[in-house]
């Protein structure tokens, strides 16, 4: 897809836009892919660029770490859903359904042995979703970076104005 092709298609669609501790994104990315070449500092600022990118294109920004039912609300709302408990209620159940689900193996390995169309269709399906076992690498756990930086990575990022500025402008410092 080209860029005016993406223009086109997030101005017919809803936008939204979830943002995290840029800091835990990179931590994620190392262990899950952690042949990459790629530092901390690099990890960090890729993320917040693709953040600035297409945040003039979301109608609704929403931050991992206050997830909830009030973000769920206004998501019925934007898509014009009826922001009942009830209705927030089945999305926030989906969400742990969708987390929680054994269709999709938790391993590319795994991939290899599916035969079945019927399990390639539900993956399908299921691949639509990036909430997975197959793409979370701590249960959700928030500030992981902590555990991960050495205190020379940490004080080069924090360091960075435009990692600083993001992590100030989103009450992450």
């Amino acid at each position: 897809m080209n860029d005016a092709q993406r223009t086109k298609y997030i101005q017919s669609s809803y936008v939204i836009l979830p943002y995290r501790d840029f800091r835990d994104s990179a931590v994620s990315r190392n262990v899950r892919w952690p042949e990459s070449d790629k530092s901390y500092l690099e990890g960090v600022l890729d993320s917040i660029a693709l953040f600035y990118k297409y945040e003039g294109y979301s109608d609704l920004t929403i931050k991992y770490e206050n997830y909830g039912y009030d973000q769920v609300e206004k998501i019925c709302k934007i898509l014009k859903l009826p922001a009942e408990l009830s209705v927030i209620n089945d999305a926030m159940n989906l969400t742990d359904e969708l987390y929680n689900s054994d269709i999709v193996p938790e391993n590319e390995e795994e991939l290899e042995d599916l035969k079945s169309e019927e399990v390639l269709v539900k993956m399908r399906e299921y691949k639509k979703h990036l909430y997975t076992k197959a793409t979370n690498t701590s249960g959700g756990k928030s500030e992981k970076y902590k555990e991960f930086f050495t205190e020379e990575e940490n004080e080069e990022i924090l360091n960075n104005l435009i990692i600083k500025n993001f992590l100030n402008e989103n009450g992450y410092l």
